[in-house]
């Protein structure tokens, strides 16, 4: 038997997840991938099209396909827990969609919307319900859809929270409250023996963020580096920093108010609940890591505050995953952790709350009936086969036309056959002109060089004639070809072919002076003077518009030439010429 196998995508607000899990026997992770987005705070349209751009990279690195279910982050998703009569199944839906209608501030027919049973006393039932705008849920769709997915769940995080920590086994007697601290929202879940309350504040690591963009008036994006640099517990605020004050003076603000709402929060759990203060505080996410925070809520809460341990909810070989995910993985899985425990501890392998519009689910449905759809199409294309095959008289004149044709065939292609021995002579006729053209290209190649080589000595001339290179002369000026090694087919060797080979001498002249020069002062104006002459001859036969390269370039003070007794200098360079320049 095949092993039961669940791949869950979790879609947070600033980051993505995949988790593939096993569901045999026990739950257990065989691949996890995770991938931040880049920050932002926009609106929903700016997080969905973030999301397009990096759901397609995300799965096409990382070889994700086919069904999935995919959790959605608490800030597009609004909750509302309500009371209704209990009656029968088939009516359930309309008494709900009722009371929802007088509680929403939309109306219910312009939202996407499912329920869960959270509690039943036999006269009442308890109902969580989640809503989301329907472009938003075919939005997402049509996204997941071209990443290469197909998405059978939308599941919103805050009801995969309580079922993460409904499953852990230290909590099962315990009246508790789970934290899930995210980047836009947080979702806050009271349990007791009798039932639960799911809360979703619209506050999380952002709200931190836009308060130190306010602060040093710097963008979002610098704000969450500061945030990320400063305040994760990483690195120590530097005393001398100027910042300093403003960082502490934000994140002493973020403290005090999400201190607030979670404390406005339990109020309305006891109110609602009638329960008691929650004697433990669980608490997961991303920005848990936010320096203060646990020590902040321990102490307004009066509470023990724990981690929370997903390993409890499933297995995993550790040597299969690197550090980086093993060290991400604690605060970014409870959600598919809950789900995956739900899935293996129900006999029926669906996940009753959906959020994805009804008619993305028959859609999907028609999908998988497409291959039948397929062979019944074939079927009916079949059933006139019986009858064409009775059909012989007409097959037989079909032969006979074949034949006809086949003999029309034969004589076009006879046909055929002679005018291509008449275009013969065209043929021959077109490649001599082709050997012409290419003939009279190299002669025009030819002539263009030679008005090059042309140009080329006149500028040589005028470098020479320049008052700059004066007392300068030309003993020789020699053209060659440089044969390439055998074994060269670079572009550059076969440029550098062409050569010329020029040497001369100039004289060197000693600036005048009022006061009388030793030998040895004399060498040393000598020798500046030479070296002010090289340069300037360097630079004027370098910038000759048909020198490509100066492969050698001499001077000799000594041998050839005399610097030092009749003050001459000997030059002789190795030019690259590109004469069709």
């Amino acid at each position: 038997m095949a092993k039961r196998k669940e791949l869950i995508f979790n879609l947070g607000s600033a980051h993505i997840s995949a988790g593939l899990f096993s569901l045999e026997d026990a739950v257990t992770l065989q691949e996890f991938y995770h991938q931040d987005l880049q920050p932002e705070n926009g609106s929903e349209e700016e997080w969905l099209m973030l999301l397009e751009e990096t759901l397609l990279e995300f799965t096409k690195k990382n070889r994700l396909s086919g069904k999935a279910r995919f959790i959605l982050p608490g800030s597009l998703v609004l909750s509302k827990t309500i009371r209704v009569p209990k009656v029968e199944e088939s009516k359930k839906r309309k008494i709900v969609e009722y009371e929802l209608s007088q509680k929403l501030p939309f109306p219910i027919k312009d939202l996407t919307w499912d329920f869960s049973v959270i509690d039943d006393d036999g006269i009442e039932e308890e109902i969580l319900s989640f809503a989301i705008k329907p472009e938003i849920a075919h939005r997402l769709s049509k996204i997941i859809f071209s990443s290469g997915c197909t998405p059978t769940h939308f599941i919103p995080a805050a009801i995969l929270d309580h079922e993460a920590i409904h499953a852990t086994p230290s909590t099962e007697d315990l009246e508790c409250m789970f934290l899930n601290v995210g980047a836009k929202s947080t979702n806050i879940i009271f349990k007791n023996k009798t039932g639960f309350l799911v809360r979703t504040i619209n506050l999380g690591g952002n709200a931190l963020t836009e308060i130190i963009s306010e602060q040093l008036a710097i963008n979002f994006s610098k704000s969450e580096q500061l945030k990320l640099q400063y305040l994760s517990g990483n690195n120590p605020l530097n005393q001398d920093d100027p910042n300093q004050a403003k960082l502490l003076s934000a994140l002493q603000t973020f403290l005090n108010k999400f201190a607030q709402e979670l404390s406005r929060a339990i109020v309305t759990y006891k109110r609602l609940k009638k329960g008691r203060t929650p004697q433990a505080m669980y608490v997961s996410g991303r920005c848990i890591k936010v320096q203060g925070l646990l020590n902040t809520l321990s102490n307004s809460q009066r509470l023990p505050v724990n981690y929370f341990n997903p390993y409890d909810l499933f297995s995993l070989d550790v040597e299969k995953f690197s550090d980086e995910i093993l060290a991400e993985l604690p605060y970014s899985i409870s959600e598919s952790a809950g789900l995956a425990s739900k899935l293996a501890a129900e006999t029926n392998i669906d996940y009753g709350l959906n959020l994805l519009p009804r008619k993305k689910i028959k859609e999907i449905e028609s999908r998988k009936k497409l291959p039948w759809y397929a062979l019944t199409c074939l079927f009916f294309c079949l059933l006139p086969l019986p009858y064409l095959l009775n059909t012989s008289d007409n097959v037989q004149n079909l032969k006979i036309q074949i034949s006809q044709k086949s003999k029309e065939i034969q004589k076009i292609e006879s046909q055929l056959k002679k005018n291509q021995k008449n275009n013969n002579y065209l043929i021959d006729l077109q490649k001599l002109n082709l050997l012409s053209a290419d003939f009279l290209i190299n002669v025009c190649k030819s002539t263009n060089q030679t008005a090059s080589v042309q140009e080329f000595l006149n500028s040589l001339q005028s470098v020479i004639d320049d008052p700059i290179n004066e007392n300068t002369w030309i003993d020789s000026v020699d053209f060659y070809i440089q044969k390439n090694p055998a074994n060269s087919l670079s572009s550059h060797a076969k440029q550098d072919n062409q050569r010329v080979r020029i040497s001369g001498r100039y004289i060197v002249k000693i600036e005048s002076s009022d006061l009388p020069l030793n030998d040895d002062q004399k060498r040393l104006a000598l020798i500046d003077s030479n070296g002010r002459k090289q340069e300037s001859l360097t630079n004027s036969i370098s910038n000759i518009k048909q020198v490509s390269k100066v492969f050698n370039k001499v001077f000799s003070t000594e041998g050839k030439g005399d610097l030092y007794n009749r003050q001459f200098t000997h030059f002789e360079f190795d030019l690259g010429l590109d004469l069709l320049r």
